[in-house]
């Protein structure tokens, strides 16, 4: 504040921020580069457990069958 009872509230502040600008833009970049590269690497494992799981409930879905020779399949794919 001063005589004229105005208050000056980032007078002195302009140069200070430009100063450490590109010190507080490169530090906030690399907090953000390591938080992506965790929240990447939680995905990833997620995914493969979804995967994992996935592939266990197909499997336990396949029924086993015994073929005797001269017995009527019906292909799977047909042409």
């Amino acid at each position: 504040m001063n005589d004229d009872c105005e208050v000056k509230v980032l007078e002195y502040h302009y140069d200070i921020v430009e100063k450490n600008f590109q010190a507080v833009a490169t530090n906030y970049l690399q907090e953000l580069k390591i938080k992506l590269k965790k929240y990447y690497q939680m995905t990833e494992r997620n995914s493969n457990c979804r995967m994992d799981k996935a592939i266990l409930d197909h499997d336990e879905k396949i029924k086993r069958f015994e073929f005797n020779i001269a017995d009527y399949v019906f292909p799977d794919h047909p042409k």
